[in-house]
């Protein structure tokens, strides 16, 4: 792999350039090269620094993106599991205000409906009169039982959620419960993480499933795209702690380089791999301890390509 991409980024560079591909010089370099200021070789223990250069154009042609270490507040959370469920408070079963005779209905099940909107007509049986029957809430049809002819009763002629807020249903176990509370934020994934979305505690049940042994955290998850549809299983990442930290990097930079983690610090074109002694962390930053400073510019979109090819060079001159 690491060839593969050394090969991609010389290209890239020959590109650029337009040189010959017979007479280009490698861009890779390592800090055992004579005359560098770390004075170690490769293999040289301590201390012991890799670089690569790659200049600014391939590096944006690759995708890669930098930032600059500094403060982060660092999140603790509790993952939970559950699903997507309508606001009951935002569930409207529309019935006929009197008996009659179903004359009109304007809406099928997944149409949108406004606050005001005429969606069916009943003719009284006592007045013989029509009477329209109108939303109470803009919002989605989710269920039609009534057709044009048929008598009304007690049963709703139709049923319109509002699903601009919808709420997360999540099963939390004993041993979570003394963190979890009211007004905290909730951080919400998809199935395939691909979707996140914030919302924030509700409410804690107070009486538990004893099938599953668990209590139902509820999460007001605000909808306004609809993208969050009831049913869907998410995961509920609940913050129980923060904590701001004086020097941070993001999660995604970190990389494993000769046993250590490392960052890659960023100096002209010159792309180093800086050991880091690492602290609290959660899914997005990561608090450094040791290894860089404040204002340090590192790699955090690709940050895998500098290594490969920081590797590449290490196996080349191993040969």
């Amino acid at each position: 792999m690491s060839r593969l991409i050394g090969t991609f980024l010389a290209c890239l560079l020959l590109a650029a350039c337009g040189g010959d591909p017979k007479t280009v010089e490698p861009t890779t370099e390592t800090a055992h090269e004579e005359g560098d200021h770390h004075g170690e070789t490769e293999h040289g223990g301590k201390g012991e620094q890799s670089q690569t250069r790659i200049p600014a154009e391939i590096a944006r042609q690759s995708g890669i993106e930098t930032a600059v270490a500094g403060p982060a507040r660092i999140r603790e959370t509790v993952a939970l599991h559950g699903t997507i469920v309508p606001d009951p408070r935002r569930v409207f079963r529309i019935r006929a205000r009197y008996p009659g005779i179903v004359k009109v209905i304007r809406k099928e099940i997944g149409d949108r409906v406004k606050a005001g909107e005429v969606i069916a007509v009943i003719e009284s049986d006592e007045s013989l009169q029509p009477y329209s029957i109108v939303a109470p809430s803009d919002g989605v049809v989710v269920t039609r039982d009534a057709n044009v002819g048929v008598s009304t009763g007690d049963e709703p002629l139709l049923t319109v959620v509002d699903l601009s807020n919808v709420w997360v249903e999540l099963a939390s176990f004993q041993h979570d419960m003394a963190r979890i509370r009211p007004r905290q934020q909730v951080l919400i994934r998809d199935v395939d993480g691909h979707a996140n979305a914030e919302g924030h505690v509700e409410n804690v049940a107070v009486v538990g499933s004893a099938a599953s042994q668990s209590m139902t955290v509820r999460v007001v998850l605000p909808n306004p795209t609809g993208e969050w549809r009831p049913g869907l299983f998410v995961t509920g990442d609940v913050v129980v702690d923060e904590s701001e930290v004086p020097l941070a990097v993001s999660a995604a930079a970190i990389q494993t380089h000769d046993g250590t983690d490392v960052v890659f610090e960023l100096n002209g074109d010159t792309y180093e791999a800086r050991r880091v002694v690492l602290g609290r962390r959660d899914a997005e930053m990561a608090e450094v301890r040791e290894g860089i400073e404040p204002g340090t510019v590192y790699v955090t979109t690709n940050s895998y390509l500098i290594k490969a090819d920081i590797e590449k060079s290490g196996t080349a001159h191993d040969h």
